[in-house]
């Protein structure tokens, strides 16, 4: 808990629950009982239902479930099915190697969009949205003991409990870390020791994410990809900005080039599908969403290095 006096690193966290993890020290989840808002790139990850249809939303990369708390406050969350009595109870929770059903058990660019119920239509609450047109979050989180403190510390059981959150504990980027039918979209946060996972600057990884979105109109995938390279020629480059670039080209190619940029708060943040006009975003957010238009937009081509020459020994 960081005090509301408090000054310090972390002083814009005044008041909030923090998850701070291994030796770098880390932000990988807040919580505040005052606000669902994090004030960091959650906020903007968080935005990708206003984007894709209703239904699962895979988040690779869980934490202790900041981005799936800022989603349900608000877009309709629940299951994605309506259930009949005699029908079996949503998933809840899974662990590595196994599913539990019922109660938790602790432990391009131009074409016109669909209009989907995530895109704001007025205050709607998840019990009174049709399955249909409704969100769920799978998350996926490699560490029980961020699981755990997620949900002693961080309100991560109480979306549980209400049904618009299921949890896996185990490995993200396994192949069996998918829904049947596909996502509607997936997040994707992945990074180890404050490093992007090596596997993400490889195309092979970006393709075998693809195949786990959901046929029909316009799945996307949301990427964090870390360390915003500069936009200005001449400029010095973070050391971690080269793995950024590695990952942008790997997921562009397995996306055929279809990519779309936003940094924020000195971190490239990646899109898949048509470029998002003004309308769509932040124009179609919720009004709790919608400040995040002023920090900039979805952009093609801003990187200096796709136009200036680049040393090949970095590929």
């Amino acid at each position: 808990m960081v005090p509301r006096e408090h000054e310090g690193p972390f002083e814009a966290f005044a008041g909030s629950r923090l998850l701070l993890l291994d030796h770098t020290h880390n932000l990988h989840s807040v919580f505040r009982d005052d606000t669902t808002l994090s004030g960091g790139l959650w906020d903007v990850l968080a935005t990708l239902p206003s984007l894709v249809p209703p239904g699962p939303i895979g988040m690779l990369g869980l934490a202790a479930g900041t981005v799936p708390r800022i989603i349900a406050a608000h877009y309709p969350c629940g299951p994605t099915v309506d259930l009949s009595p005699d029908s079996p109870a949503p998933l809840r929770s899974c662990g590595a190697h196994n599913c539990h059903s019922g109660r938790l058990h602790h432990g391009s660019g131009g074409a016109s969009s669909p209009s989907f119920p995530g895109r704001y239509r007025g205050a709607s609450s998840s019990s009174s949205s049709p399955a249909s047109e409704r969100y769920l979050v799978h998350g996926w989180e490699l560490d029980p003991a961020v699981v755990a403190a997620g949900r002693a510390y961080l309100g991560m059981r109480q979306l549980e409990e209400a049904g618009k959150l299921v949890v896996h504990v185990g490995d993200a980027l396994a192949p069996e870390a998918r829904v049947p039918g596909g996502f509607s979209g997936i997040i994707v946060d992945l990074f180890a020791g404050g490093r992007l996972l090596p596997q993400l600057t490889k195309r092979s990884t970006w393709e075998a994410l693809r195949s786990r979105l959901a046929p029909g109109p316009r799945p996307r995938l949301l990427a964090n990809l870390g360390q915003a390279p500069p936009r200005v020629p001449g400029m010095r480059w973070h050391s971690e900005a080269y793995t950024t670039l590695r990952a942008y080209e790997a997921l562009e190619a397995a996306f055929e080039g279809d990519v779309s940029l936003l940094t924020f708060q000195s971190n490239t943040l990646a899109l898949t599908g048509p470029l998002p006009a003004p309308e769509e975003w932040p124009g179609s957010l919720p009004p709790g969403l919608r400040h995040l238009g002023r920090e900039g937009c979805w952009e093609r081509d801003v990187y200096p290095l796709q136009t200036y020459q680049v040393p090949l020994s970095l590929f």
